[in-house]
């Protein structure tokens, strides 16, 4: 054991003993030539071990040390240095400071849903960037999952990560091991059996089980022999979505062809989209608790304590386990559509020269006679659609403070341009429906309303369970557009650096989110108080919107700085605004999301631009 003082390579002093293993030992050190703290595991070789034995091990190390290190992704911990010195290697890594979700969920129990499908959305962001890089972490559990004091969930300890070689799953690894029983998936309890991608959305079910429930999973020998040992998530937490119940269940297949097949699946099915890259808060940010019957459910305010130098790990947590590294994942996102003060008036009758399926384009309002000056803020109505004017100029699109595909911030030059005031409601979505020009929403309920759609009582609410491709037809039918990813900050954020509509400084009271605990979609225009500079209301909460753009994620360093209008081509659509299920940093006026063009979900709506 290296005692405290001890220097290392000329370079790392060592500070505190953090953890111990069978095989090793993780130190809190300080590198004196960049002036940082680190963290440093240090490898023990197997004394039982062969000197053949021994010479593969050291290989396979340095081989994973490597591996490790070359990862590039905002979600994953750097590993800095690797060396030996004498029988032992060292990997040098970032310090990880926080708490760990084992230790959240043994202080306070079950966890609020809100917030454990938020660092989900992180940590399965992580998963899927390892997996595409042929690596599995084999030790997924609340214990290795840190929450930092900036809101952001960190997968560490890859004490047993193994290197995959698509032409042969069996490939060897340095660090073996079947992992923590209540976590591990058969294949890791079966020789006869390898671990692979699937391994590790197993073992990510079993920890989002233990976080909901405030019980830890029956591993799978017992639950082989008896099923029923392990109660179905909302039979413990009625507080629990269908949804996530029914993604933890896929997950926790006991075989791996019954489970999602990917992480990228996997995150699919538990958030309404994609959070690609990690963001970097700028404060900690409380999510309120979920009302739950059978089981208390814990809000974190998702900060923690600051760390002490001493040797206590208290508060403290390190990247990196047996092997090396360790790996940071993403967040989630939601938005919100609020009551317009009077209800969306109804559309005129088609006039005799309309087509019978057909309803006649709405009427636009005339366009002010002269420039409306530079505050924007003027408004018309199109179809029964209040929208505010945006006026020509430049404006700071993006953050430093957000995540990586959000930066770097650069201005953007747009010119004028209308965009609806509130979201689009269920009342005038269905106009476009019952014309038959739009796709009714696949589902007509909302989450925690079983008739919402085509009920009077929610007219006046967004629209959801709407595709990229159902919002663009709507505007298109409406004479209009989907908003440019530009125009959607510029009118959320107006000329200056603002990081919610409303100003600097986040309030609970002027959105729908999850701080605000309300668990569903409110009328638009419900928070008057919360509009944008232009008078735009809704832009941060109730529900995620789509914007025109393909998604880019380095979209930001090469965008055209007059009027952009994204890729031309790609994968996935912008979402932006945030949703009522989300957490404040999410809903920024700089944050980004993505999907499928086709993926439909209640936490999803739009709104048009003109």
């Amino acid at each position: 054991m290296l005692t405290p003082g001890t220097i290392l390579q000329n370079r790392y002093q060592i500070i505190a003993l953090l953890g111990q293993g069978g095989m090793g030992s993780v130190y809190r050190a300080f590198d004196q030539t960049l002036n940082r703290a680190v963290a440093i595991k240090e490898r023990i070789p197997d004394p039982n071990a062969s000197p053949q034995g021994l010479a593969q091990a050291r290989v396979q190390f340095q081989r994973e040390a490597q591996t490790l290190a070359a990862l590039s992704h905002p979600n994953l911990p750097h590993t800095y240095d690797y060396f030996s010195f004498g029988a032992n290697e060292y990997v040098v890594m970032e310090l990880i400071e926080g708490r760990s979700l084992d230790q959240i969920v043994a202080q306070h129990g079950a966890i609020n849903e809100g917030a454990v499908r938020a660092w989900a959305d992180q940590v399965l962001d992580a998963l899927t960037y390892i997996h595409t890089r042929n690596m599995v972490h084999r030790d997924i559990k609340p214990a290795n999952i840190i929450v930092k004091p900036d809101g952001r969930a960190v997968l560490v300890d890859f004490g047993l990560v193994k290197l995959v070689d698509p032409t042969n799953p069996r490939t060897a690894t340095a660090m073996r091991g079947m992992g923590t029983a209540e976590y591990a998936p058969l294949e890791q309890f079966s020789p006869g059996m390898h671990t692979d991608t699937r391994s590790d959305i197993y073992s990510f079910g079993a920890t989002l089980y233990h976080l909901l429930s405030g019980r830890a999973p029956t591993d799978v020998p017992q639950r082989l022999l008896n099923p029923a040992q392990q109660p179905a998530l909302r039979a413990i937490n009625p507080a629990i979505s269908m949804q996530t119940e029914s993604a933890v269940q896929k997950a926790l297949e006991v075989y791996p062809q019954n489970r999602f097949q990917s992480a990228a699946e996997m995150r699919l099915a538990i958030k309404p989209a994609h959070a690609q890259t990690l963001p970097v808060q700028t404060a900690p940010v409380a999510v309120p608790p979920m009302p739950v019957t059978t089981v208390s459910s814990y809000s974190p305010p998702l900060s923690a304590p600051t760390a002490t130098t001493s040797g206590s790990n208290s508060g403290l947590w390190i990247v990196g386990a047996i092997l090396v590294g360790a790996i940071v994942l993403f967040a989630a996102r939601g938005a919100i559509f609020q009551p317009a003060p009077t209800p969306a008036p109804t559309a005129a009758p088609p006039t005799a020269a309309a087509k019978p399926t057909e309803a006649p384009r709405p009427t636009e309002a005339p366009r002010p006679t002269t420039i409306p000056g530079s505050s924007g803020g003027e408004e018309r109505s199109i179809g029964g659609a209040p929208m505010v004017f945006v006026p020509a100029g430049e404006f700071t699109m993006g953050s430093n403070d957000g995540s990586n595909d959000e930066k770097p911030p650069h201005p953007v030059y747009l010119d004028a341009f209308w965009i609806d005031k509130f979201e689009v409601t269920n009342a005038l979505y269905k106009r476009c429906v019952d014309a038959s020009k739009c796709s009714r929403p696949s589902e007509t309920k909302s989450s925690t309303r079983s008739s919402y759609y085509g009920n009077a009582q929610y007219d006046n609410y967004p629209v959801i369970y709407v595709s990229w491709n159902d919002a663009n037809a709507f505007c298109t039918w409406g004479g209009k557009r989907l908003p440019t990813e530009a125009e959607w900050e510029k009118a959320a954020r107006g000329a200056d650096k603002r990081v919610y509509p409303w100003g600097n400084s986040f309030d609970k009271n002027l959105l729908n989110s999850s701080d605000g605990g309300r668990g569903d979609t409110t009328a638009v225009g419900s928070y008057p108080s919360g509009a944008s500079p232009y008078g735009a209301l809704d832009m941060a909460g109730n529900v995620w919107e789509w914007v025109a753009d393909w998604y880019d994620g380095n979209y930001f360093g090469n965008s055209p700085r007059n009027n952009p209008k994204g890729p031309t081509s790609g994968q996935y659509r912008v979402l932006r605004g945030g949703s009522w299920g989300i957490i404040q940093y999410f809903v920024r006026v700089s944050g980004r999301d993505y999907n499928t063009p086709d993926y439909r979900y209640y936490g999803i709506g739009f709104r048009c631009a003109q």
